[in-house]
């Protein structure tokens, strides 16, 4: 098999059309110069089959190349899933900046850039053109409605059942499953086989390359070179199996699915936390857009919709979001009525 001809090539970090020649003298094979997306190496045929070399090994391009799965790695530390309406230079910056501040300053940034306007264009103009998410439309609409006037746990928990559900949606919309009970297992098993699908679809014709013997870390990495939008859903992938799917008896604060559903923990509820669930589901959408060309692959702005309901929810924080800041919290005595002007 083609396969095996190449194992010894496959594991060298780099590759040129000379080393190709001296490791394969001598079989009736044919290659060339040929790039898999955005990666560049050499197609090999022979045996009735075809293979990709990279030039550079996947450890290597690991090492050196930006990704944004790397982004997502380092923001894992303040458990933050990327946002995916900032640009990305801008974005590895601020991740970079923000893994080295404390808790706080993640919490704070994640809860400034989570403005009335970017809550309303995700809600009318993503959300409401996902199929994935279109059959909760109304619970995370007032989700947002309970986020802006500061109904903190109210507003967390009602969106974690949107994301498993809108998980289940988009995986049965492009992998075709629709079993109802799934475990986190299977759900980032899923994830991973979206991956290796939309990769494998930037060269058909190719079924041997790094990774191509089964499912791995070597063949999802490969493809997060391939192709930007392959980077972007593993970076999904591990913040849902790192930190928020992550088991409970592992995990170390409340920003868990399972600590949150069964209150295991009481630390869950804080503004930032509402934004890191709903980004999650800015990512479904991505993942869906795939196979959705209604819903916009770049940041679209707002239209006159989308600033009316913004100015709804700026409304809701001002008027009753605010003034509750004022009132009773369990456990601590009811503070005095604030004076009129201050």
């Amino acid at each position: 098999m083609l396969k095996e001809a190449l194992k010894s090539l496959y594991k060298q970090e780099f590759l040129s059309l000379e080393i190709i020649e001296s490791m394969l003298r001598g079989r009736d094979f044919e290659f060339k110069p040929f790039s898999f997306g955005e990666v560049d190496g050499f197609l090999v045929e022979g045996m009735g089959e075809s293979a990709f070399l990279p030039a550079r090994s996947v450890s290597y391009m690991n090492a050196r190349r930006g990704r944004v799965t790397g982004c997502q790695e380092r923001a894992l530390t303040k458990k933050i899933p990327l946002p995916l309406f900032i640009g990305e230079g801008e974005l590895v910056s601020k991740i970079h900046e923000i893994s080295r501040s404390n808790d706080a300053a993640a919490d704070d940034w994640l809860v400034e850039i989570f403005t009335p306007a970017i809550a309303s264009v995700y809600l009318l103009r993503y959300f409401e053109k996902s199929h994935a998410l279109g059959p909760y439309l109304q619970i995370i609409y007032e989700s947002l409605e309970a986020y802006f006037i500061e109904l903190d746990h109210v507003a967390i928990m009602s969106l974690l059942p949107v994301i498993e559900g809108g998980l289940r949606n988009v995986q049965e919309l492009t992998l075709g499953h629709s079993d109802a009970n799934v475990k986190t297992a299977e759900f980032a098993s899923r994830l991973g086989d979206m991956i290796v699908k939309h990769g494998e679809n930037c060269a058909k014709s190719i079924l041997i390359y790094p990774g191509s013997s089964g499912p791995s870390d070597v063949q999802i990495n490969f493809f997060t070179h391939v192709n930007p939008q392959c980077d972007v859903m593993n970076a999904f992938r591990i913040f849902f199996k790192e930190v928020l799917y992550r088991p409970s008896n592992s995990a170390s604060d409340g920003f868990n699915r399972h600590l949150i559903l069964h209150l295991l923990k009481n630390d869950f509820a804080s503004p930032a936390n509402y934004v890191r669930v709903f980004l999650l589901l800015s990512h479904i959408t991505f993942c869906e857009r795939l196979n959705n060309s209604s819903i916009p692959m770049l940041w679209p702005g707002s239209d006159n919709d989308s600033i009316r309901v913004a100015k709804y929810f700026r409304e809701l924080s001002e008027k009753v979001g605010q003034p509750r800041s004022y009132m009773w919290r369990p456990g601590t005595p009811l503070p005095p009525e604030p004076v009129p002007g201050q």
